[in-house]
């Protein structure tokens, strides 16, 4: 009925009474994957906290997967990881573009708008990107892609399992798969079949076939049962 009310260049609600907007709180580049190292986001434990990811360059039969969580030392913390298989790609052309976000602003503009909470906490101001999504990658078989013109980033998350008889006979591999968004510089490709991780000695080679990416090890075998949806954004924009 009364109060404040904006809203952005696209004329979505930007702030109202008591907003909390998530927003970009930092975009971080990896040129080269170290594996299993611990990064740390800034954000602490306990604040609302989201991942989007994208792959610039790589090895598409290398992708690692991308976990966060919360850790001892207070902040929340994302790390990439590949399998028990040290042996297995160069991990060094991986070139990835992570994007985090929480619901606060990270510094005070020299001049502008600004909005404070009861706490005297900075909620948001004019410099703030706030979370837009685009869309919603959704495929309920995995290996499923979505080619888009344009630059995007897809939420970090589990999208699937898969499991295949390895080479040895009667033993039985297991992979678990991520979303991820591989962008050449022109167009996306949104996927729920290609970041992996697996068990030893059980990684293959990865091509196209139409709308699918198919691992040389399944054949025509592939787990289809609760696979999520997942959120993009326009990576232009924060960037």
């Amino acid at each position: 009925m009364f109060g404040l009310y904006l809203e952005d260049e696209y004329g979505h609600p930007w702030a109202t009474d008591f907003t909390k907007n998530m927003q970009l709180v930092a975009m971080r580049e990896h040129n080269g994957v170290q594996l299993d190292s611990f990064i740390d986001t800034g954000v602490a434990n306990g604040k609302p906290f989201i991942l989007f990811w994208q792959i610039v360059s790589g090895d598409l039969n290398h992708i690692p997967r991308l976990f966060y969580r919360e850790t001892d030392n207070g902040n929340w913390q994302y790390f990439f990881t590949q399998g028990r298989d040290g042996r297995l790609g160069n991990y060094s052309s991986v070139h990835t573009r992570v994007f985090i976000f929480s619901d606060y602003a990270t510094h005070l503009p020299k001049y502008g708008v600004a909005f404070w909470d009861e706490n005297n906490n900075l909620l948001a101001t004019n410099e703030s990107r706030l979370l837009r999504i685009e869309g919603t990658f959704t495929g309920k078989t995995l290996g499923k892609r979505i080619e888009l013109a344009g630059n995007y980033a897809i939420c970090a998350g589990w999208s699937g399992s898969m499991g295949f008889e390895n080479a040895a006979p009667g033993y039985i591999s297991s992979v678990e798969f991520d979303f991820a968004a591989y962008y050449n510089g022109r167009t996306t490709v949104l996927t729920n079949g290609l970041a992996k991780y697996s068990d030893d000695d059980s990684w293959g080679h990865v091509s196209v076939s139409g709308d699918m990416f198919v691992w040389q090890e399944t054949g025509g075998d592939r787990w289809s049962a609760d696979i999520p949806d997942a959120p993009y954004i326009n990576a232009a924009e924060y960037i």
